[in-house]
């Protein structure tokens, strides 16, 4: 499916023939907030995504405050997936409640920040914190330091300064 239908189908709720409800979750499900995910054995992560794939959105979103309250956050690049994401936050009364996270290469186009802005504002979004590369705040000072085509000449230290070291 394309991302705009599956987007679409993540909108609508999930998947066909789903039956929403309130569920009952195993015990590896409720406990898993209380564990350090070290402590989690691959067949043990096997169970729990196959359990969480069979929930919808919203059922996913429910046992993610209930089971990690205030250590949840949407972190989102406001694409089609995170931009559905979103919508079900706020249909579902958690925006509030789960702060949303970007991270900002320097190097987005103009729109994008534009768009980010616009779904701010249209969607009320006050728990919003973005993370850009240590030390800079603007595309030109990155640029000047690392050079404007980092990005192309060494994309995994691009990466690394961008994307990863931001978020330590």
């Amino acid at each position: 499916a394309s991302t705009s239908a599956s987007a679409s189908a993540l909108l609508r709720g999930g998947r066909k023939g789903h039956k929403t409800s309130k569920r009952r979750y195993s015990k590896l499900l409720r406990s898993i907030g209380q564990m350090p995910p070290t402590s989690l054995s691959g067949k043990d992560w096997d169970a729990i995504n196959n359990e969480l794939d069979r929930m919808d959105l919203g059922e996913v979103l429910e046992w993610g405050v209930n089971t990690f309250g205030n250590r949840l956050v949407d972190v989102t690049s406001f694409g089609y997936s995170g931009m559905a994401v979103l919508h079900k936050m706020k249909e579902a009364g958690l925006l509030g409640q789960i702060p949303v996270v970007t991270i900002d290469t320097l190097h987005l186009f103009d729109e994008t920040y534009n768009f980010i802005g616009q779904v701010r504002n249209e969607m009320s979004i006050t728990t919003f914190s973005r993370y850009a590369p240590k030390d800079y705040d603007q595309r030109a000072g990155f640029d000047e330091a690392y050079g404007a085509d980092l990005w192309k000449t060494e994309p995994d230290r691009y990466n690394y300064l961008s994307k990863v070291e931001p978020t330590m």
